[in-house]
């Protein structure tokens, strides 16, 4: 699951990728019901369209759909 999450990173056009744990952190405030976070930053809308559409990103979900039970997404524009 990890390797197919660090092949995200191949996807052209993206400015950050980042995968990691949940943090050792213990506060009440904290959601740490993840085995793993993806944080990927990108400049406009059209680069979020080409990556949901890219085949490695389709590639992934295909793949691993069946490992999760809930996926939680945040999308926002800054």
């Amino acid at each position: 699951f990890l390797r197919g999450l660090k092949t995200l990173k191949k996807i052209k056009g993206l400015d950050a990728v980042f995968i990691g744990r949940p943090a050792a952190t213990k506060r009440p405030a904290i959601d740490r019901t993840y085995d793993y976070g993806l944080t990927v930053l990108m400049k406009n809308m059209k680069v979020h369209e080409a990556y949901q559409k890219h085949a490695l990103h389709k590639r992934f979900l295909e793949k691993f759909f069946s490992c999760w039970i809930k996926v939680v997404i945040y999308d926002h524009q800054a």
